[in-house]
């Protein structure tokens, strides 16, 4: 039998693009609030005149979904209840409606059972609007009713047996079934056929026939029962194919012919490396070869004819095929069609006939219904009906030009993308000259350009610019100027070739090229683009990303990234906000955490997002433009909407240049000129559907972070308390993690040869007998409420936590997981708690003690050991005793192993490489750079690192130098995202097997090492030479440019990975922490196997034991577990697998606990907040604030510090202000040294960069003393000190300051050794202080404590000042602080009887008290603390207190009240009076015995007299003496003292002098009620004096204390 034509698979498109379906009626009722949904014919198929229509329902309701079928929408005409009228069932039954009378009249609304939220309804009535009785079906489904894409039958294979209908769907059904209408006489009787449903796929079966009947059929689908469906097949239709309306038909027992087993697929590359039509595309200027390939195995071919013709023509000619060759069991035979078959453009078509031999088979036609496959035929007729096609092109070459990608490195292909008319346009064509496919010789070009619509080209030849892999580029530009702004420029671009035609591309979508034939055909496509206004007045571009930071339940941080900052620092834009809503109604019905990109729609408009928060700058990143660097900004929304389990923030990101700026006050709306539509809405969601279920310690496990810091070797331990609640019914309910299991990270579970760390086993596998996986279950307990899980954290490392249930029906290796359906793992980081004792100090080993910018004046590290032994003891020269003064204690070297040569960077000056080369471009992993070594070799230089480590252990040098500080700690600087293009194995290469000698190229023997240029996620493919490859350029990311000379590592495919420039940059803010383990090559193993083994390897090399050693130390006090490197800061870290890092971490932990891991991580952001979930210190973009923001008062510092605090979970950051890529920042150092104290006063780790600390400057166009460096380099518009030529710190020999920078370097050291020696200060804990009107803008001011109740437990507490010194300001400050809101934090006691000292431990005199007097607690917590800077006013700045004081305070004893050691005791608060301060005891003593300012007396006698000891007339007299009645004396009296008369007869000259005091009244005590004057009254009466008075009587008083 044969099949008709139409039997090839028809398509829903086709279906669905039938004749256009009528509206009319409207479904109107409780399913959408009365609204209307229009229903349609032609909806379920072609020619069908039922009306329908879908709707989704929004609520879930029980019963009574009433509703009517209403005409216009006016309810004029509608069908409901009346007459004969009935209620469908859903799925079950079809209704009746009753139309309404002709006065109007209604009747009652119809209704159906019920409905479920989300369910699709879909309603299907019959008859049009004259009808009174119309029939209507309800039928429901999960998702919109399936589409039939594609139907097909083997009709004609099959003969009179059963035959096989496929029928495809669009999506799995969803509560339809799908069935097979068929009949043998037009339908006037019919049969039904189910399909068995397979995902998409339905199969169903028609009965075998006897010959020569036609059967006719259509696939439907629907939800009706098949005994409703019998009764009207098309109402209870959903969906059908019935071919475009003709129906599907074969014909049955028609003879069956034998094909060969035979095929022609035009582009499939058979035989060999030719496709079967070679080329595929015939030109003009070359014959085409037709290839057939045919397995011999079932029948033998012997020969063939191709037939072939100009699609025009009506003859067609032949040429006969011949063998080719064979492979396997497949010969291929070929024919050649002239080159003269076609000329250019016309279509060349043709067919192929078979001849077997043997009877093997019939004769088979070869030709094709889809141009991709063939289609067999018995008929030379049918066959030619059916001919291959293609159209004669040109013999072009593989050349492009896409405007956005980034190629060739460090540039666009149209660059800039967005250009000004002052830039000149650069735009790059692309060639493949070697490799497979089309590689050909480009010659030379030109660019073709003109004003949009104008007449005439202007043209720019072609020059040759860049290689990469097997690619050329070439270059040709626009000059600036050419144009104007805002104008539109054309352009298309001629390729010309030694061994190809000339290649023209223009383009047909503005995205990518289009290659053409002839230049006329490329300029009537041209690429175009616009000028801008004038730059700078309103923003280059805004690009947000979805960058987002979830800070916490009610917290969210947005990033924008803003074009531009010009070189003079000028900003495009100065205003940007969050326009936003927050709601629970699901724009995108998303149910996973993160951020998505929303179509305006119903749903959400610009329109509905009515709040706004402004957003702040942060801080300038690299960006290639000529038109300067990109600027981040940042806004934070806080709202308790945000805790809604479903809760979403839609928003917009606005940015503008005011007109107060010079801007055009023009709103830019992200993604604006960046990788998106301008004015997209974006929506975050705040949780994953059932995240919550999952906490640990309190916070949802969805993607969080719980930070720990632990000294393992004092025995500490962290409580990790887990809660799920899963669903009802789950049993089993565990925890899954490898918190504690670090020993375990090169187990192999299930010995697969590869170590669980790196490629972890099935977890479904492992169960909680498991005791030996690296991973492992832990059974949850039922406490009423949650399944809770408790363990102590002991060892340090970076570890996963996720649990697992078994819900009903599931059982022995069949989990559900929490991390899953978009939720993630939650992350609990172990660090050594020594990370939070560092004080940094950045240094270059060779630059830090050269003699000059040579290579004979570098240092080397023996040099770093020792002073000379003129500077023992001072601050003029490095050394490990330099460190102990200074009190540094961890040194961050930069790169210290080989760099590369091929492909390295050239010195402009020289034209040839930098002499030692970038420190980050390394070769050799493990070996140390020759030149670190005075003797010039690699093994001298390993001896001398390994030897200053060794020193560095002991804290101490060869000389005997003090050791204050302990183990100074070595950070190395591992740079493991790129090596140079030719790195080499070294002995770890060896030691694992790779090579046989260490300087073997890694790209030549392992070339998947790294990433393929043409896509990121997979890996290189061959390396010959450093120029000769397929090996990516580094980074993965290109919205910063590319480093032209190292070369990409591939670890492989995980989710922040940037696999394609531009099409996926702002991958690297995926945040779905996927990575994937089963495509793990055995390249890729081996590459986590030699990068993790690095640790391991210099900490063998450099002393240590490699085992864990808690608590030990050597005879000479050292700790073992100290010895060896310390550390480890990975260059751009947060570029790399987090998986990778997670072993690497574990693994070097399982050797030595307390080794210390630090991220580059300078995005804002989402990349800082993934490096957390596995580093100890992020060395992230805080620098930002000091080298660009150039932060001067203590709210935005605050801010700054908190947001990274809240955004991090109480991680680690790296508190420096400058850095080997960064500027100092500012030209005053003592603005720098003030901003070191602040933030040496919290949590994280304080750094110097060397030379800081001697108060050298930014560079300012001249290198000399006050720069510290003899050489710099434009790096990204800023001038650093150069670390790839040789260069020189010049501090020792030049102080920038003179002496005084020795004195800064000795402030320095005040500071760290405070740092050092207060754990309150180290602490996390802090609370930031606040006078009572609020910060008062010159001062810092942070309340730290070691643990909450610190002082009254006998931990440390310091409250900490430091001044903000600012350029040009110098001028002191003092406030009041209260101290009533960290009160009890601190641990202080609210009483007058409990008093409290405080000593500044950032002084030289750290262990005297400050208060002469305690306070009471009263006094604190009633009157605060008053703190007083100086600065410079008067005195030096450097001075103890001058502007930083960390106030240590301790609860003392009672202070006195009065002197003790003078012969009365005199108050202490009789001196204050006079004697105004503060005054310690010994001062006091000190004020009562000195000389009172009268000159005849003591201060303490002054105060039994009462007199003011600072008045110099002041004097002990009697005022009064009267003669009247006798004597009367008077003398001036004070309170609580006593008085004694006594005189003398005769002159005063008399020798001696006998005086005699009164017989009776001459003492006197003036006791309450007091007076303030006494009279005595002699009269020599017994009573008084008791002698009569002579000529002459003396008197004097006494006066004393009672």
């Amino acid at each position: 039998m044969r099949a008709k034509a139409f039997l090839r698979a028809a398509t829903a498109a086709i279906l669905v693009c039938g004749a256009a379906g009528a509206r009319g009626e409207a479904v109107r009722g409780r399913i959408n609030g009365w609204g209307t949904n229009w229903m349609a014919t032609n909806a379920a198929f072609v020619g069908d005149t039922r009306w329908s229509a879908t709707v989704t329902s929004t609520q879930t309701v029980a019963s009574n979904m009433t509703f009517k079928i209403d005409l216009r929408g006016d309810w004029t005409t509608n069908w409901g209840t009346g007459t004969m009228s009935t209620n469908a069932v859903i799925n079950g039954t079809i209704g009746q409606g009753h139309k309404n009378s002709a006065t109007g009249s209604d009747g009652g609304n119809l209704s159906y059972e019920g409905q479920t939220n989300g369910m699709r309804y879909t309603f299907r009535m019959d008859g049009d609007h004259t009808w009174w009785y119309r029939t209507y079906t309800i039928q429901a489904t999960t998702n919109d009713p399936v589409a039939i894409t594609n139907v097909a039958d083997n009709s004609g294979t099959v003969g009179t047996n059963a035959v096989t209908v496929t029928a495809q769907l669009s999506a799995a059904p969803s509560g339809e079934k799908v069935y097979l209408r068929y009949t043998t006489n037009s339908f006037g009787s019919s049969a039904l056929a189910t399909a068995a449903v397979s995902g998409a796929t339905a199969t169903l079966q028609i009965p075998g026939m006897v010959t020569g009947r036609t059967v006719k059929y259509y696939v439907l689908t629907s939800a009706m029962p098949t005994n409703r469906i019998a009764t009207d097949p098309d109402l209870c239709t959903l969906r059908a194919n019935n071919a475009s309306g003709t129906n599907y038909s074969y014909l049955v027992g028609e003879a069956v012919p034998v094909f060969g087993n035979c095929w022609h697929f035009p582009t499939n590359v058979e035989p060999a490396t030719v496709t079967m039509r070679n080329p595929t595309n015939p030109t003009p200027g070359a014959d085409t070869y037709v290839y057939v390939g045919n397995y011999q195995g079932d029948a033998d071919l012997t020969g063939g004819w191709v037939f072939y013709k100009k699609s025009t023509d009506g003859a067609w000619s032949s040429n006969s095929l011949a063998w080719d060759s064979a492979a396997g069991d497949n010969a291929y035979w070929k024919a050649a069609i002239p080159s003269n078959a076609v000329a250019l453009g016309e279509t060349l078509q043709y067919y192929l006939r078979l001849d077997y031999a043997n009877g093997g088979a019939d004769t088979t036609y070869l030709g094709t219904t889809t141009q991709a496959d063939n289609a067999k035929y018995a008929q030379a007729t049918n066959a030619a009906a059916h001919p291959f096609a293609a159209t004669s092109a040109a013999n072009l070459g593989n050349a492009w030009h896409v405007p956005a990608n980034a190629e060739p490195t460090g540039a666009y292909m149209r660059n800039p993308r967005h250009p000004y008319a002052s830039n000149t346009v650069a735009i790059y064509s692309g060639n493949q000259f070697a490799g497979a496919g089309n590689a050909a010789n480009q010659s030379g070009g030109t660019l073709y350009y003109r004003l949009q619509g104008a007449g005439s080209w202007s043209t720019a030849a072609l020059a040759f610019d860049a290689e990469s892999g097997n690619n050329k580029y070439w270059k040709g530009a626009i000059p600036a100027g050419t144009f104007g702004k805002t104008q539109t420029v054309e352009y298309a671009l001629a390729i010309t070739y030694a061994d190809r035609d000339a290649t023209y591309l223009g383009t047909t979508n503005q995205t990518a090229s289009a290659p053409y034939g002839a230049l006329a055909a490329a300029q009537a496509a041209p690429f175009t683009f616009t000028y801008g206004d004038d730059p700078g007045l309103e923003p280059g571009y805004v690009w947000h990303g979805g960058n987002v930071v979830k800070m916490s339940a009610d917290t969210i941080q947005l990033w924008a990234k803003i074009g531009y900052e010009a070189t003079n620092g000028y900003r495009w834009a100065d205003n940007a906000e969050v326009r936003y809503r927050i709601t629970t109604n699901g724009a995108s019905k998303r149910t996973v955490q993160g951020v998505t990109k929303l179509a305006p729609s119903k749903l959400v408009n610009a329109a509905d997002l009515v709040l706004t928060n402004a957003m702040d700058y942060s801080h300038t990143e690299d960006d290639p433009s000529e038109n300067g660097n990109a600027t981040w900004w940042v806004a934070t929304i806080q709202d308790e909407g945000l805790t809604n389990l479903e809760a979403l923030v839609q928003y917009q990101i606005a940015a503008w240049n005011s007109g107060a700026n010079g801007g055009n006050d023009v709103v830019r709306l992200a993604e604006y000129q960046a990788d998106g539509a301008s004015g997209q809405i974006f929506e975050y969601r705040m949780y994953s559907g059932g995240s919550g279920a999952l906490t640990v310690n309190g916070q949802n496990a969805d993607y969080t972070t719980t930070k720990f810091f632990l000294d393992e070797a004092a025995g500490e331990t962290a409580a990790i308390t887990v809660s799920y609640v899963p669903p009802a019914l789950s049993s089993n309910v565990e925890v899954f993690c490898n918190v504690d299991r670090r020993h375990l990270v090169d187990a192999d579970w299930n010995g697969d040869g590869v170590p669980d760390g790196i490629r972890p086993p099935d977890g479904n596998l492992i169960t909680t007998n498991d005791a030996t996986a690296y991973f492992a279950a832990f059974p949850m307990a039922w406490n009423g409420s949650a399944f809770v899980w408790t363990t102590n954290a002991t060892q340090c490392g970076a570890y996963r936590l996720t649990a697992r249930y078994q819900g009903p029906g599931q059982s022995g290796t069949n989990w559900t997981w929490y991390s899953s359906e978009g939720r993630r793992d939650h992350a609990i980081v172990v660090s050594p708690k020594k990370v939070l004792q560092q004080t940094m100090y950045e240094l270059n080993a060779l630059t830090v003690k050269a003699t000059g910018n040579t290579e004979a004046g570098r240092s080397t590290f023996d040099d770093l050991i020792d002073p000379a032994p003129a500077n023992r003891n001072t601050f003029n020269e490095f050394s490990i005793e330099y460190l102990n003064k200074i009190q540094a204690n961890c040194l961050w070297f930069q790169p210290i192993h080989p760099s590369g040569y091929d492909r390295s960077e050239n010195d402009p000056g020289t034209g040839t490489r930098y002499n030692p080369g970038s420190p980050y471009a390394t070769r050799d992993y493990f070996s140390v750079n020759h030149f670190f070594s005075r003797a010039g070799t690699e093994e001298a230089a390993l001896t001398e690192f390994t030897n200053f480590v060794a020193y560095c252990d002991r804290g101490t040098n060869r000389l005997g130098s003090t050791n204050f500080i302990g183990t100074v700690n070595v950070m190395l600087d591992g740079v493991f995202n790129h090596t140079s293009w030719d790195a080499e194995f070294g002995e770890m290469g060896v030691e694992l097997g790779f090579c046989a000698n260490k300087d073997v190229k890694i790209g030549s023997v392992k070339p998947g090492w790294f990433a393929n240029w043409q896509d990121y996620g997979e890996p290189a493919t061959y390396w010959s030479t450093a120029w000769s490859n397929d090996i990516a350029t580094a980074p993965d990311r290109g919205d910063f440019g590319k480093w032209a000379d190292v070369a990409e590592l591939y670890y492989g495919k995980y989710s922040c990975l940037v696999r394609h420039n531009p099409d996926n940059n702002s991958d690297y803010l995926n945040e779905q922490d996927v990575f994937d383990f089963a495509g793990m090559s055995a390249d890729t193993i081996d590459l986590w196997k030699y990068v993790g083994r690095y640790t391991e390897y210099w900490l063998a090399k450099t002393g240590h034991s490699l085992t864990n050693r808690p608590g030990q130390t050597d005879a000479n006090g050292i700790a073992y577990d100290d010895y060896g490197i310390d550390g480890l800061r990975c260059d751009f870290g947060q570029g790399l697998p987090p998986q990778l890092w997670e072993y690497i971490i574990n693994r070097t932990r399982s050797l030595k606990w307390n080794f210390m891991f630090m991220a580059e991580t300078l995005d804002g952001g989402v990349p800082g907040y993934r490096s957390n979930r596995h580093f100890d210190i992020l060395n992230e973009n805080m620098v930002f604030q000091f080298t660009q923001a150039h932060v001067s008062d203590p709210g935005t510092l605050r801010t700054q510090l908190e947001n990274r605090r809240t955004a991090y979970n109480g991680g680690a950051i790296l508190l420096n202000l400058t850095g080997h890529d960064e500027v100092l920042p500012w030209a005053d150092p003592w603005v720098t040294a003030s901003r070191y104290a602040m933030v040496s006063a919290v949590m994280g780790v304080p750094m110097a960069f060397y030379g800081q600390e001697q108060g050298i400057g930014p560079y300012a166009g001249t290198a000399d003393k006050w720069t510290g460096f003899t050489d710099f380099e434009l790096n990204f518009g800023k001038n650093i000190p150069h670390f790839k030529k040789w260069n020189q710190l010049r501090v020792w020999n030049e102080p920038p300051l003179d002496a005084a920078s020795r004195e800064m370097a000795q402030w320095h050291g005040r500071v760290n050794w405070a740092r050092r020696n207060s754990p309150a200060l180290q602490s996390p804990n802090q609370y930031f202080l606040t006078t009572g009107e609020g910060d008062n803008g010159k001062i810092f001011a942070v309340a730290k404590y070691e643990e909450a109740g610190a002082v009254r437990n006998g931990k440390d507490a310091v409250l900490a000042f430091a001044l903000f010194v600012n350029a040009g300001d110098h001028s002191g400050a003092s406030d009041t602080y209260s101290l009533k809101g960290c009160w009890d934090l601190l641990g202080l006691t609210n009483s007058p009887s409990v008093y409290y000292n405080v000593r500044n431990l950032a002084s030289s005199l750290a262990e005297d008290y400050l208060w002469a007097t305690p306070k009471s607690g009263a006094d604190l917590y009633a009157g605060g603390v008053w703190v007083s800077f100086s600065s410079d006013s008067g005195a030096n700045i450097y001075d103890n207190g001058a502007i930083v004081q960390y106030l240590k305070l301790d609860e003392v004893p009672a202070p006195g009240t009065a002197t003790t050691n003078s012969p009365v005791a005199v108050p202490y608060g009789w001196l204050d009076g006079f004697y105004p301060g503060e005054h310690s005891a010994e001062e006091y003593e000190q004020l009562a015995a000195q000389t009172a300012s009268n000159g005849t007396m003591t201060v303490w006698q002054a105060y039994v007299a009462d007199l003011d000891p600072t008045d110099e007339d002041a004097v002990f007299q009697m005022n009064d003496v009267r003669s009247a009645a006798g004597a009367e004396i008077s003398v001036p009296a004070a309170e609580n003292r006593a008085y004694r008369i006594e005189f003398l007869d005769g002159e005063l000259t008399a020798n001696p002098q006998i005086w005699s005091g009164f017989q009776a009244n001459g003492a006197w005590t003036n006791g309450e009620p007091y007076t303030n004057r006494h009279r005595f009254v002699d009269t020599g009466a017994a009573t008084n004096s008791g002698a009569p008075v002579t000529t002459q009587r003396n008197y004097r008083v006494w006066v004393g204390l009672p």
